[in-house]
């Protein structure tokens, strides 16, 4: 009410140094209406709801998943599931035994141990390092990125171009930041899923693949 109002006639400092000059507040008003509808005294009442929700989806759907393993028969699927070994982790151990057995020949059955994963642990902490810092610089790049437009249209001498300056840079730095987003996504878990290979030596597909799946959640 207060900023939509325009009989309050409130004149803000400019927005940035020497380029921008003062500004009504009323002409935030669009701004402001959009904004209410996300965070306003309903928006309580929707939150309680989605958590209630959620639960209560949750629980029905854990009991028609009992009841359609227990009409299709397949209570015991999981159990009487077998697990087989590995081609990655018995193609690891034979080259290991190779290379022994050309240096001292042995008996003994071959393991691959934490000294053998080693450099593989070492890529892993450097590439997540890495791409820390990438998103790091992404979100860096948006802000530069949302400063410099803002001057640059202040400065602009089409006039349509300072009247919407504000919806223009939120518009445009949030195109920006979604498409950062789906991009880094994807990279984010083909990396995952090339280190949980180069590192995880499991000797059967069941753990790998739980290691997997819990290694890319945790990476992204």
């Amino acid at each position: 009410m207060e900023i939509c109002d325009p009989r309050n006639n409130i004149t803000m400092c400019p927005l940035c140094d020497r380029a921008c000059s003062y500004w009504k507040l009323v002409t935030a008003c669009g701004t402001a209406r959009a904004s209410h509808l996300f965070d306003n005294p309903a928006t309580v009442f929707f939150s309680i709801f989605m958590a209630l929700w959620a639960v209560l989806f949750m629980e029905h759907w854990k009991r028609r998943q009992m009841r359609l393993n227990y009409v299709w028969d397949l209570t015991g699927f999981g159990e009487e599931e077998q697990d087989h070994n590995r081609a990655e982790y018995e193609f690891q151990v034979m080259k290991k035994t190779m290379k022994q057995e050309q240096s001292s020949p042995t008996s003994e059955k071959v393991k691959l141990t934490c000294t053998d994963r080693m450099p593989a642990y070492l890529t892993a902490v450097l590439m997540m390092v890495f791409m820390i810092l990438v998103t790091f610089a992404m979100v860096f790049g948006v802000i530069l990125y949302r400063i410099s437009i803002k001057a640059a249209l202040h400065m602009s001498t089409y006039s349509a171009a300072r009247s919407n300056i504000r919806a223009t840079v939120k518009t445009t730095a949030a195109i920006i930041n979604l498409i950062i987003i789906i991009i880094l996504d994807e990279i984010y878990a083909a990396i995952a899923r090339w280190l949980t290979k180069l590192g995880e030596a499991h000797f059967t597909v069941q753990p790998f693949e739980a290691r997997s799946s819990s290694f890319v959640f945790d990476f992204r």
